[in-house]
């Protein structure tokens, strides 16, 4: 940078965001600066249009510059001005006024106020600027071509290659504040440049100073008190602010330099502020990035400690197991040692035994052996034959008498009584390994965090797992429930008491709009956390009766229903529909329009014989009652065949005309077997799990029960065909309502078929035989009714099957063969 015959270009060129290189247009637009604005921070610039519609509106938004994360909080209007970029342009200009009042630090678009520019000289005389004569050129111009002028400058020269005729002070030696204020038009006669409010005084303050300033921003004009108010009040002090050139104490230096030097001095200004924020930045960011490095070295010091509790604690755990593996296998080798003791003793008595009986049986043998010698002799006389006869007989039968049978004394029986099984059965559960809450392994599930409804209750279950994947027993977990409210207000929520790794969070919204639910355990989030929940008021009945939506007609081909019952809604909207006489399964989307079909007429899996109704489970399985082929199928939404469970009968898991299916919060199949008066109850899987009906308790007498359902807190809401009238039942089967009686008033039934519950809890009802709809409350009271008998939209002809959509809609089926959507 030279000191004093140079504008300091990299300086602008730098505040400007441009390279030495660069073609300084915008990088949005890709033209030519206009109203260029600097981006505080990084001192990127662009068109001021450019910004306002990078921004969309947004008060707080990035820089438009594609590598560039330097964040824009202050209003567009208020980001200073880049007067580089103005100076360019004016060398761009076709006017060769502008290129030499730009070389002479004068703008001059403006013809009028040429007198004014050059201090006071017409525009026929001659002066001296700048130490170079200057007079109007043959073409009428006031300056001479750029040509004459300087013949070796480029079209698009570079600031800095243009000499200032007089000597100015160096960038370092220019100030920034007051010095430069105090710049003054050159010409010797004191007068003022025209459009200065000479002697006018300040409108922004009741000082009455005269007017020292002007700034573009606010476009005012201010005292020099106002001035410095102006560049400490955080909201202006970025505004660009140019002083008239004829306030006193003025040092009188020519107007070329004044005009120039204070549109440049202003971008510096700014630069060097930006700078210096900067720096006071870093140096606030480097504190809190050191001690952001004291803290992660203390967490891993925490950590490091952490790992080895864990392995003193895994190897403390593992010498417990062990010891007690060692103990039972003791106990074990004692018991061994023992019961084979026992063994070698009977072994032992029972050898003894049998020497014993050898010992007396060799001792008779002597004997024996003398009797025989003694009669084997031929010559034996007649007395001595006779005397051995009669006393080798008596000997012979007391040795018999002695040895017996002659059977060994022992048997080889040795019995071994094994334990029971259930010593097996403690053997193998012999301890329990478990650890704390893993966040990884645990979730969180429910309504209660997808949609609510204002001032209802929401309902949500955490599931707190541990390292292995199994429901955590520990009774230290640290589960952190946090609701935040669009209003910031403290939401209404209760925790209950854990069980089987289980926590039930029930909370109560009391603004509408998006509600997010943080769920941490030992301060780590869980999968899925933050859970946004929309929460909407509840629904106006009073207006309810004209439908938004009707579609179908009686038919057989795609979009056309005969005699359809049932009907459910998917997560997605979807609406899918019993087609009960088409023997088939339709699925619309949410505007009615036909999407896909399944099944046609028969036995065999996949196919139906006359389907009454459908319901969509929290796995997106549609259950569908089979009726005349008196079984339950299982497809998946796309109608893939999963699975069919029931046949015709009455014993438990049988059906004998089974007409409604519902799902409760897990996945239970309820379906009511109408023909046998009765509901049954079955799994995810069609395993049976209860039945109840016609069994003794007189609230279970039901006579052909019909339409099915649950509300949020699983409670079956049962409508009693033939017994016109509505039965809630709690979710234990044990206490129940009536709604109802058989009548045309309010809250009185004739058939009742299909039942739903919205997201209040309100219970709506398709009254068949009066062809109207009813709303009751959840504690039972009469809301609303709607439709007639008719055929027009909002009129009913025996109302069938009904179902709520997502977004809390009432689906109703009209015998009619068409869906209608209120």
């Amino acid at each position: 940078m030279s000191n004093g015959s140079r504008f300091p270009e990299e300086e602008l060129r730098k505040a400007a965001g441009a390279t030495p290189d660069s073609t300084l247009s915008c990088l949005l637009c890709q033209a030519q600066m206009q109203d260029a604005r600097v981006v505080p921070g990084c001192l990127h610039s662009f068109c001021k249009n450019c910004i306002e519609k990078h921004s969309g509106g947004q008060s707080n938004f990035p820089c438009p510059h594609l590598t560039c994360n330097q964040m824009i909080s202050q209003p567009i209007d208020s980001l200073p001005a880049n007067s580089f970029f103005t100076s360019i342009a004016a060398l761009d200009s076709d006017n060769e006024n502008d290129k030499i009042g730009l070389l002479r630090g004068v703008k001059t678009s403006n013809s009028s106020s040429l007198s004014s520019l050059t201090g006071g000289c017409s525009s026929t005389g001659s002066s001296r600027m700048g130490g170079m004569a200057r007079q109007t050129s043959p073409t009428g111009n006031l300056y001479p071509p750029l040509s004459q002028l300087l013949p070796d400058a480029p079209w698009r020269p570079q600031i800095s290659e243009y000499p200032i005729n007089f000597e100015t002070p160096s960038l370092n030696s220019l100030a920034l504040g007051d010095n430069w204020k105090q710049l003054d038009m050159w010409g010797g006669n004191g007068n003022q440049t025209k459009g200065h409010p000479k002697h006018q005084k300040c409108g922004a303050c009741d000082e009455n100073h005269v007017v020292h300033s002007h700034c573009r921003d606010c476009k005012e004009d201010l005292c020099e008190s106002c001035v410095i108010a102006h560049q400490r009040v955080k909201l202006t002090r970025e505004h660009a602010i140019f002083h008239y050139p004829d306030t006193p104490n003025s040092n009188r230096l020519p107007a070329t330099f004044t005009t120039h030097q204070a549109q440049d001095s202003d971008v510096i200004r700014v630069y060097k502020e930006t700078v210096e924020k900067a720096r006071q930045d870093n140096e606030r960011l480097c504190h809190e990035a050191k001690e952001g490095m004291v803290e992660c070295e203390k967490a891993l010091l925490k950590i490091s400690a952490r790992e080895r509790e864990i392995t003193n604690t895994s190897d403390l755990v593992a010498r417990n197991v062990k010891q007690m593996v060692e103990q039972v296998i003791m106990t074990i080798r004692e018991r061994e040692a023992m019961l084979l003791e026992r063994i070698s003793r009977i072994h032992n008595v029972k050898f003894q035994s049998l020497e014993e009986q050898q010992q007396k049986i060799r001792t008779s043998m002597l004997p024996l052996q003398e009797i025989v010698k003694s009669l084997e002799t031929s010559n034996l006389p007649d007395k001595h034959a006779i005397d051995f006869n009669k006393k080798f007989t008596q000997s012979l039968a007391r040795m018999k008498l002695d040895l017996g049978s002659m059977e060994p004394y022992e048997d080889d029986s040795i019995n071994f009584t094994t334990p029971d099984s259930a010593v097996f059965a403690n053997i193998s559960n012999m301890g329990y390994v478990s650890s704390s809450g893993f966040y990884k392994n645990s979730k969180a599930e429910g309504d209660g965090l997808k949609k609510g409804v204002l001032g209802r209750t929401c309902r949500f279950i955490v599931h707190i797992n541990d390292h292995l994947g199994e429901p955590c027993l520990s009774k230290r977990e640290q589960l952190s429930v946090m609701i935040q409210s669009p209003d910031k207000h403290k939401v209404s929520m209760k925790m209950g008491e854990a069980m089987n790794g289980q926590f039930p969070v029930s909370w109560r919204p009391h603004v509408e709009g998006d509600h997010y639910i943080y769920l941490q355990l030992n301060s780590v989030s869980l999968p899925g956390s933050p859970f946004m929940c929309p929460v909407r008021s509840g629904r106006d009945y009073s207006t309810i009766g004209v439908p938004v939506r009707v579609f179908g007609r009686e038919g057989s081909g795609d979009g056309e229903m005969c005699r359809p019952w049932g009907v459910c809604c998917t997560k997605e909207g979807w609406i899918v529909v019993a087609d009960r006489s088409n023997n088939r399964i339709q699925v619309f989307l949410s505007n009615g329009t036909f999407h896909h079909k399944f099944g046609v007429e028969g036995k065999g899996m996949g196919q139906f014989n006359k389907p009454a109704s459908v319901c969509c489970d929290s796995r997106n399985r549609l259950i569908v009652s089979d009726k005349d082929n008196h079984r339950v199928q299982i497809f998946s939404l796309d109608g893939s065949f999963i699975m069919k469970f029931g046949e015709k009968g009455s014993e438990a898991g049988q059906f004998n005309y089974p007409w409604d299916v519902a799902c409760n919060s897990r996945d239970h199949i309820l379906v009511s077997d109408t023909r046998n008066h009765r509901l049954q109850l079955f799994t995810s899987g069609g395993e049976v799990l209860a039945q109840y009906g016609f069994d003794g308790q007189h609230w279970k007498h039901f006579d052909s029960p019909r339409g099915v359902c649950y509300s949020a807190d699983d409670q079956t809401i049962v409508t009693d065909f033939n017994n016109h009238r509505l039965l809630v039942i709690r979710a234990n089967f044990e206490n129940a309502q009536y709604l109802g009686r058989m009548g045309t008033a309010d809250g009185e039934f004739t058939r009742p078929n299909g039942v739903t519950v919205d997201d209040e809890g309100n219970i709506i009802v398709a009254d068949s035989r009066n062809n109207r709809i009813q709303v009751f409350s959840a504690q039972g009271t009469f809301i609303k009714k709607f439709g007639s008998k008719g055929t027009a939209p909002g009129e009913f002809e025996t109302p069938q099957g009904i179902c709520m959509t997502p977004d809390g809609f009432i689906v109703v089926v009209d015998s009619l063969h068409r869906i209608q959507i209120f």
